[in-house]
């Protein structure tokens, strides 16, 4: 059964050195989505990391993964599809359209940081 689990998770490998992403948005001091997004996934991944150890994933139910795993796929894309997934100082990312929509701004952050919590607490 462990096995069947095991299946299911993505695979994790990321080299965070790969994503380089400014800490500010380029127009003001607030944080970004892109690095909130960013970090968000790789909650997500640590997550999976921990439930792929033999240990874990006796404690963790199938329909558990199955519903993280669906999460997971929901964030990429919508990472992907609203281009949050881009450098804040990209042209055409979602950091870029809403630089002058701070309300959806911080809405957006508030949302991947609340996702991140709930992640942090599946630990």
């Amino acid at each position: 059964m462990a096995n069947d689990a095991n299946k299911h998770l993505p695979n994790v490998m990321f080299n965070p050195s790969t994503v380089t992403h400014s800490q500010e948005s380029p127009t003001d001091n607030s944080p970004d989505i892109s690095r909130n997004y960013i970090e968000c996934l790789e909650q997500f991944r640590t997550l999976f990391m921990l439930i792929d150890r033999e240990s874990q994933r006796a404690a963790v139910g199938l329909e558990d993964i199955n519903l993280a795993l669906e999460e997971y796929g929901r964030l990429q894309t919508w990472g992907e599809e609203t281009r949050a997934a881009l450098p804040a100082n990209a042209r055409g990312s979602l950091d870029d359209t809403l630089r002058k929509d701070n309300a959806l701004k911080d809405a957006a952050i508030g949302t991947l940081i609340r996702l991140q919590r709930q992640v942090q607490i599946g630990k």
